[in-house]
């Protein structure tokens, strides 16, 4: 039982971990885009 709930815990911790970052990662990824985009439009990047 000890064992389940160990890896419940774990499973849990990932999840939000997992799901914080790809938030986070989204948001300056908008951030980034819109502010290249809007105030300084240069060819900046690969492609």
């Amino acid at each position: 039982m000890q064992e389940a709930n160990f890896t419940l815990s774990w499973l849990d911790y990932a999840i939000v971990v997992l799901y914080f970052v790809g938030v986070v990662a989204h948001g300056i990824y908008i951030s980034r885009k819109n502010k290249g985009s809007d105030e300084l439009p240069q060819p900046s990047g690969p492609g």
